[in-house]
Parts: structure tokens; C-alpha cells; sequence
């Protein structure tokens, strides 16, 4: 009894390491524009290594007071020295669909940098209405074996 109890505790803590130690979900990044009417996915290598362009809506779970603060924070950036980006969360981006919904934070990040933890709003959707271009990236493919 006493080894079945041992291994059911020394079980659970390896479970509750192995779960706080997990990484942070897929994100995509898509540069917003336009007020918050189209997205530009950041292009990158491997499996983020997409063009994909998209109009849509910006959506949230409350009012409508952080889109005007997010339509503010974009027009009061005169120098344009800040991008603002969606970290949109499991994303398939190559099967990115009009109707679909992109979820997560949005950041402001300086030009040339990538902040993903300077969030503005923690929570927003993007209701994607079209899809104007959604390519690989022959700049960056993945090695073929």
C-alpha cells in the first residue's frame, strides 16, 4: 500500500512539473492595419515561413473602448516608431478562411524589435472576412531531406 501510494504522489508531481513547464501555445504574429480592418502576417522561417494578408474585423469581449484605444495609440504613433501586432493563438495558417476567428493579446512593439509581452489589450478576435494572399515564403523554405 505504502508503494502504491508513493508512486501515485511521486507520479502527480512529475505530472504537475511536466505540466507547468509546457511552452506557450503556437502564436502567429499579424501586424494590424488600416484601424484594425486588415492584418499582415510577420513572415518568418520554418512553419511560420507564410505570406498570408487578410481583411477582417477586429472584435472584442467588451466595449468598444479598446479599439478606440488601439485606433488612438496607431494615430498618436506621428513618427510611426511602433507596430501593433496580434499574437494570434493555434492558428493553422495555411488553411486560414474567410469566417474564421483569430484570438489572443495584441502588443505594441518598437520598430525593429519583437515585444510580445508589451500587451496592450490581453484578450481580442479578429473576424477574418477575406483572404488576399496566403503563400509560402520561397525565401525561407525548410530544408527538404
Amino acid at each position: 500500500m505504502k508503494t502504491l501510494m508513493l508512486s501515485l504522489i511521486v507520479g502527480s508531481l512529475y505530472a504537475s512539473a511536466h505540466t507547468a513547464h509546457e511552452p506557450h501555445p503556437m502564436r502567429h504574429g499579424f501586424i494590424l492595419h488600416r484601424d484594425g480592418k486588415a492584418a499582415s502576417h510577420l513572415v518568418a522561417d520554418g512553419h511560420h515561413s507564410r505570406q498570408t494578408e487578410v481583411q477582417g474585423r477586429l472584435l472584442f469581449d467588451s466595449t468598444n473602448d479598446e479599439l478606440n484605444y488601439l485606433v488612438q495609440r496607431q494615430r498618436d504613433d506621428k513618427n510611426k516608431e511602433s507596430y501593433f501586432v496580434m499574437l494570434a493563438q493555434g492558428v493553422d495558417l495555411p488553411a486560414v478562411k474567410a469566417g474564421d476567428i483569430l484570438e489572443g493579446p495584441i502588443a505594441e512593439m518598437h520598430l525593429g524589435a519583437f515585444e510580445p509581452k508589451n500587451e496592450l489589450i490581453k484578450h481580442a478576435k479578429f473576424e477574418v472576412q477575406e483572404v488576399i494572399l496566403n503563400v509560402e515564403n520561397p525565401f525561407f523554405k525548410e530544408e527538404q531531406p
